[in-house]
C-alpha cells in the first residue's frame, strides 16, 4: 500500500534528512511520491544488499563522559556518522551528521541539551535540503524556535545555523501522513496518534549547507527561556546555550592545525569540540592555558574554561 511504501518505510517518516531532486522519479515508477529520501532495499537491489559492500553509513566518531569513576553519572554522549552512502550518488556528494547530548547543564529544570549538526553537499545547488522533526502534538513555531509538549514534557528546538531557513509544520487531522500534498493514510485505518512533522529547510542556491539545530527538554510548565547563539569562525560552526559551548569542525576530515573561535559571557563554560585529530591539544583563552586530549575513536575534546576567544593548537 502507498502508506507503507511511500511514508512508513521512507525517510520522510523519520527524524532524518531529505535532499530533493525535482527531476527524479520514485523507483516504484509513478514518481508521484518521491521526496528525496534515502535509498531503500529496492533501490540497491537484493544482490547488492547481500554483499559485504552494501552499507548506508559509517560511524566516524564516538565519545562519552561521566562525572564519576563508576560511570553511573553521564555528562555527555557524542556520535558522528557519514550517511552519504544512504542516498543516491547522483543526489549528494557529502552528508555527515553529528549528534551531541549534554547532561551536565548546571540547570535543575533542564536535564539535557541536544545538538544536531548536519553538513550536506548536494550534487546540484537547486536540490532542496530538509531537516525533519516528528512531533506527537501540534508544535508552536515562532521565528527560529519550535516548541512541542507531550506527556508533561516539553522539547524546544532552535535553529541556530541554516542559511535563511524556512520552518514549516505539516500535520493535524487528515494531514499527518502527507507526502507531496497527498495524505497517505494506512489502508487498515490505524493511526499512530502523531500530529505530524516539522520541516526545516535552508534556501536553495547553495550546493553546500550546514544546519545546526539546538534542543533542550524541560517540564511542560517550566519556562527556562534559554536562547542558543551561533559560534562561527573559519571552518568552524557551533552554538552556545546555558553553560555549554558545542563546536563542530565542518570538514569531515579531522582538523590537524590550530584554530580559534569566540564564545561570549563572563562565566566558565563547558566546551565540547568535535572533528579534531587524535592527540594532545593546547587550549588558550583569557590568560588560561590547559591541555585536552582527543582519542582516535572520538576525535573529540571536552574541557572547562572561561568564555572569550579560544585558540586550540596541536601539541608537539
Amino acid at each position: 500500500e502507498n502508506h507503507h511504501k511511500y511514508y512508513h518505510q521512507a525517510t520522510i517518516a523519520h527524524n532524518s534528512l531529505l535532499i530533493y531532486d525535482s527531476s527524479k522519479y520514485s523507483y516504484w515508477g509513478s514518481g508521484k511520491y518521491y521526496t528525496g529520501g534515502q535509498r531503500t532495499l529496492s533501490d540497491a537491489g537484493l544482490s547488492t544488499w547481500l554483499t559485504d559492500s552494501y552499507k548506508t553509513g559509517e560511524v566516524n566518531g564516538v565519545s562519552y563522559g561521566y562525572a564519576d569513576e563508576e560511570k553511573t553519572d553521564p555528562t555527555y554522549a557524542y556520535i558522528a556518522g557519514d550517511i552519504a552512502y544512504a542516498y543516491d550518488s547522483s543526489t549528494v556528494d557529502e552528508v555527515t551528521r553529528r549528534m551531541l547530548a549534554i547532561f551536565d547543564t548546571d540547570n535543575p529544570d533542564v536535564p539535557m541539551f541536544f545538538f544536531v549538526f548536519d553538513n550536506i553537499t548536494a550534487d546540484n545547488a537547486s536540490f532542496k535540503k530538509t531537516f525533519l522533526l516528528h512531533t506527537k502534538t501540534e508544535p508552536s513555531i515562532l521565528g527560529n524556535t519550535v516548541t512541542t509538549v507531550t506527556g508533561g514534557g516539553k522539547l524546544v528546538l532552535q535553529n541556530v545555523i541554516g542559511n535563511n531557513v524556512t520552518i514549516e509544520g505539516i500535520g493535524g487531522s487528515g494531514n499527518n501522513y502527507v507526502v507531496q500534498g497527498s495524505q497517505l493514510a494506512p489502508n487498515n485505518g490505524r493511526n499512530d496518534g502523531y500530529w505530524g512533522r516539522v520541516e526545516i529547510s535552508p534556501a536553495t542556491g547553495n550546493k553546500n549547507d550546514q544546519l545546526l539545530n539546538v534542543m533542550y527538554v524541560c517540564d511542560e510548565g517550566d519556562e527556562p527561556n534559554l536562547v542558543a547563539s551561533a559560534i562561527e569562525a573559519s571552518g568552524i560552526k557551533g552554538a552556545q546555550i546555558g553553560n555549554t559551548a558545542a563546536i563542530f569542525v565542518v570538514n569531515k576530515t579531522r582538523q590537524t592545525s590550530a584554530f580559534s573561535f569566540t564564545s561570549t559571557g563572563t562565566e566558565t563554560l563547558n566546551y565540547y569540540i568535535s572533528g579534531v585529530a587524535a592527540g594532545e591539544w593546547t587550549v588558550s583563552v583569557g590568560g588560561t592555558t590547559l591541555t585536552a586530549t582527543a582519542t582516535e575513536e572520538g576525535g573529540f575534546l571536552s574541557f572547562s574554561a572561561p568564555a572569550g576567544t579560544v585558540t586550540i593548537s596541536p601539541r608537539g
